[in-house]
């Protein structure tokens, strides 16, 4: 019986070790994410995750396992700019005045990676020391995007609003894009810290003064083209004519004296009334 109750005991601390070994998440610090790589499975397609229950029988092979660890904790990037609305500076010289159409916004976005996310970028040699230069190229891809989905959304609200723009719509409509755009990260928060547009009315009336501009500068320049086309087609007849001329007077030189006479005595003995093209010359029908 001592010997049963000793073998049992023997066995329930060597399980208790296999357990442990084996059991992933012992191995993470919170906050941190792992992905398994071993010599019998290779890549695991699922992320170990801390507080997750998680045992990996590879775990218990010497050497076999190796394991990719990746921060699992929110990152912050923020979007600074002075450029929203299109053409803002081009059209307020359309304003008497030369009034500011000035625009400033401010946002901070707060995103997660997701952890399925790691165990694509472990294979791809994606970790480590150059994490951190991955992870910044997602800030300037999100604050990028955000600068474009923030223009779109402010046209689209100073289209509706006659006052003020609310900076809570603008994060709504940013964060809902940005999300869309990046199904791989976790857009946790859009928040705008400062949004300073010009008067909606103003833009509006300043837009449309440039649009109503370009397109009478554009009828101009379509009239001019027209008027510098009747005008080529008109030297072209005059060039036509004058090459008939001189084919009628190279086939009947004799022509060329009549017309010394005519200039000569002011008289017009055959009564020439038609063009010289469209005449019947002596000798000409055979």
């Amino acid at each position: 019986m001592k010997r049963f109750a000793a073998i049992l005991i023997i066995l329930i601390i060597f399980g208790a070790i296999a357990f442990g070994v084996g059991y992933a998440p012992l191995r993470l610090q919170e906050g941190t994410v792992a992905v398994l790589y071993t010599k019998t499975s290779g890549w695991d397609p699922e992320p170990l995750q801390a507080g997750v229950f998680d045992w990996r029988w590879e775990l218990l092979v010497p050497t076999n396992a190796r394991i990719y660890y990746f921060p699992d904790a929110p990152r912050q990037a923020r979007l600074e700019t002075s450029a929203l609305l299109p053409s803002a500076e081009l059209y307020e010289q359309f304003l008497e005045g030369s009034p500011s159409l000035r625009q400033e916004l401010t946002l901070d976005i707060q995103y997660r990676p997701l952890p399925e996310n790691f165990t694509t970028l472990a294979p791809r040699g994606i970790g480590g020391d150059n994490l951190e230069s991955w992870l910044v190229s997602i800030d300037k891809e999100l604050t990028g995007s955000a600068l474009v989905f923030a223009a779109t959304a402010l046209e689209e609200l100073l289209e509706e609003e006659d006052l003020l723009v609310p900076a809570p719509a603008v994060a709504r409509k940013v964060a809902g894009k940005l999300q869309a755009r990046f199904p791989d990260l976790e857009i946790q928060s859009v928040v705008v810290e400062s949004l300073n547009l010009p008067d909606p009315q103003l833009y509006r009336l300043a837009r449309d003064t440039y649009r109503r501009v370009q397109q009478t500068r554009e009828e101009s320049l379509q009239e001019a083209i027209r008027a510098a086309a009747r005008d080529r087609e008109a030297a072209d007849h005059r060039v036509e004519t004058l090459q008939q001329f001189g084919r009628v007077f190279s086939e009947y030189p004799v022509l060329l004296e009549y017309l010394e006479i005519t200039a000569r005595t002011g008289q017009n003995p055959l009564n020439l009334e038609l063009p010289l093209k469209n005449a019947s010359l002596p000798g000409q029908e055979r």
